[in-house]
């Protein structure tokens, strides 16, 4: 009987230890592809951002010439109104 107790408590330890073992490995392969996400996240965050800079540019140098267009125009039309006094 004793023998059988020890057999069943050896095996109880052994499949504890099993277990902490797989928590252990387990925790350490999701902490791995958690940083690996990460980078990734990191690297998809730094390309929309370059995209989003680059449309902005062209935005503000469409807006830049809409600007010199208009004041070009008001100006024209001032010259054209001071030619009438």
């Amino acid at each position: 009987m004793r023998e059988k107790e020890r057999i069943i408590k050896e095996a109880k330890r052994d499949s504890l230890e099993i277990v902490e073992r797989s928590k252990r490995e387990s925790n350490e392969i999701f902490r791995k592809i958690l940083a690996e996400a990460e980078g990734e996240v990191e690297l998809e965050k730094k390309i929309i951002i370059n995209r989003g800079e680059v449309e902005a540019s062209k935005y503000e140098e469409k807006a830049k010439k809409n600007i010199d267009k208009a004041v070009e125009r008001i100006v024209s039309k001032f010259e054209e109104e001071l030619k009438y006094v």
